[in-house]
């Protein structure tokens, strides 16, 4: 009896969607189903520049359509000083694309940020940065300051200089001329 009851109901329940009921309602397909990311992605620049390429998302519908006038707001996962994304909310064209500007941070390292479809929970991408040390900008002592020793005789400790950018970011790979008042330096 039950059995017959349950196969009764199901004809029932798809008599009255093959008959258009006016409670019938389908997913909605106009909305954000997805996020790509279409530019901009493992850049790298040195700090504080602002990246070559543009961030780029597309933003689609269930269909596989692009959106236009969707808003997606493009944020900074970590805050590194100096760090900027311009704008910071942009629209989706007619292609479903919106883009935005980077300005790296002041921090060599990693820098992250995030592009998310306001209004749809869950839908963002992550963009990562590579950043280098900007050209060099400063000349610090770093060891074998403030020695004496005899005349024409060599220091304990050798010295040594740091070169940062304008940062503070350390800068490899910088040549560096000694020359010495009085005495000698080698290398010069």
């Amino acid at each position: 009896m039950r059995l017959s009851a349950l196969v009764g109901s199901a004809c029932f329940a798809v008599a009255g969607l093959s008959c258009g009921g006016s409670d019938l309602v389908l997913p909605s397909e106009t909305g954000p189903a997805d996020i790509t990311l279409e530019a901009g992605n493992n850049q790298k620049a040195p700090a504080g520049e602002a990246l070559a390429e543009s961030l780029v998302v597309k933003v689609i519908d269930r269909r596989g359509q692009p959106l236009s006038s969707q808003k997606v707001a493009f944020s900074l996962e970590s805050q590194p000083p100096g760090a900027l994304i311009t704008p910071d909310t942009a629209e989706t064209a007619a292609d479903g694309i919106a883009k935005a500007q980077w300005v790296l941070g002041s921090t060599s390292g990693i820098q992250t940020a995030l592009a998310r479809v306001v209004g749809a929970d869950g839908l963002e991408i992550t963009f990562t940065a590579t950043v280098g040390a900007g050209p060099a900008a400063r000349l610090e002592a770093a060891g074998g300051d403030d020695q004496s020793a005899p005349i024409g005789t060599a220091l304990r400790d050798p010295l040594s200089v740091r070169v940062t950018d304008a940062f503070g970011n350390p800068v490899a790979d910088v040549e560096v001329d000694w020359s010495a008042q009085q005495g000698s330096v080698d290398p010069e």
